[in-house]
């Protein structure tokens, strides 16, 4: 990862910034993508200042930057219509090396305390409607040729019919299987019970007699084409031939699969409560977000059949 260009600023600073990049791989084990973006959020908060006080930034003109200084390369990153959610991002970066060199140095930041993020407004969870699915699981059943291709298809219905994240899905076990539930282990290892229909046991015995390899009474049933543990990657390959294929909406995932399962129950009338417990969150604010969903729906319906409001 190159550094900074010497002109911008001083060799104390470049060696910061190199050694808080080995830091944060090293120690706080971040992404070599994240690392690589907390970089350019640095090198550009560099270049900002540099030409803001007309001169070459040194470490301690750095750490001594003012909220009020700052504030004004946020403006300027406003103004220039830079996201909302970037403009987190540069703040966390920010935040992140200030946090690093005073540690290093041992010495008091006073910007650090007022770097605050801006609240971002979570993204509605995308749905598909009732016909679209119908589409999607018509043509993978018509598609069965073998046990990879029955195994797409039960895995698509099984996520749609529970409202399973995927990799609760792929992580699925003979020894959490019931006629009447599956036990998940979800998100910081919570355990859920999840109701199945008829159908879907049927779908699972059937498939467990098609797939070619043992599978031991503990570990996951769906296999990849050697017996390994299926990779993700497959289905959200298979949901994209489809969309493309159908001309579905581009957010066509397996996770749009999960928001459908929600938004549906919503739209018959489930209790939402009923559905965070289904989905297995942890708050009932996140399950609300689709009560937005469903009034929008709401919403459309109407627009488009009552004779008033055309």
């Amino acid at each position: 990862m190159s550094l900074m260009a010497p002109q911008f600023c001083s060799s104390n600073l470049i060696n910061k910034i190199k050694n808080w990049q080995n830091y944060l791989l090293a120690q706080k084990k971040y992404s070599k993508h994240t690392i690589s973006a907390y970089f350019s959020d640095i090198k550009l908060i560099i270049i900002f200042f540099t030409e803001y006080y007309g001169k070459k930034i040194s470490l301690k003109q750095f750490y001594n930057i003012t909220l009020d200084d700052f504030r004004a390369f946020l403006a300027s990153r406003a103004r220039d219509n830079i996201s909302a959610s970037s403009r987190a991002r540069e703040i966390s970066a920010f935040k992140s090396f200030l946090l690093f060199i005073a540690t290093e140095l041992n010495i008091e930041i006073a910007l650090i305390k007022h770097l605050n993020h801006p609240k971002l407004a979570k993204p509605l969870p995308k749905s598909l409607n009732f016909s679209e699915l119908k589409q999607i699981l018509i043509k993978l059943k018509h598609e069965i040729k073998d046990w990879l291709d029955y195994r797409d298809y039960l895995i698509i219905y099984l996520i749609y019919t529970t409202g399973l994240r995927i990799s609760e899905c792929l992580a699925i076990s003979k020894n959490k299987l019931s006629s009447e539930y599956i036990v998940i282990s979800g998100k910081g290892n919570k355990e859920r019970y999840v109701p199945i229909i008829p159908e879907l046991y049927q779908m699972i015995s059937k498939y467990l007699t098609l797939v070619p390899f043992n599978i031991n009474y503990h570990e996951p049933i769906f296999k990849g084409l050697r017996g390994a543990n299926l990779n993700p990657r497959i289905i959200q390959r298979k949901l994209h031939k489809i969309r493309l294929t159908y001309n579905l909406p581009d957010f066509t995932t397996p996770h749009a699969l999960r928001h459908s399962f929600a938004t549906h129950l919503l739209d018959n009338g489930a209790n939402l409560r009923a559905i965070q417990e289904l989905l297995g969150h942890e708050s009932l604010a996140t399950t609300e977000r689709y009560t937005k969903v469903s009034k929008e729906n709401l919403c459309k319906k109407y627009k488009i059949f009552h004779p008033r409001a055309k």
